[in-house]
């Protein structure tokens, strides 16, 4: 999934993005949407990142009753490792 916002751009450059992803009470499902988020993540750093928080928010029908929840992202995106340029 895009990222929920613009990315913040910390004062060495990186990127910081919030991203989400919902699942269900299924066994696995919170593992998927994790996956899911990883891929998310490289994708949208083009390199490697780093996980600085992690938010799960159940949602709830008019009974109260956790039919989903969200699990938020927030990453810092990693400097892209480039070849070194021509001499």
């Amino acid at each position: 999934m895009p990222a929920d916002e613009a990315p913040e751009a910390a004062s060495d450059g990186s990127r910081t993005y919030s991203i989400m992803s919902l699942y269900d009470g299924e066994v696995g499902s919170k593992d998927r949407a994790a996956a899911g988020l990883d891929i998310d993540a490289r994708n949208l750093c083009g390199s490697d990142y780093t996980l600085l928080s992690e938010e799960i928010l159940p949602i709830m029908n008019r009974i109260s009753v956790v039919t989903s929840s969200r699990l938020i992202w927030e990453i810092r995106c990693l400097p892209q490792v480039g070849s070194p340029p021509p001499r």
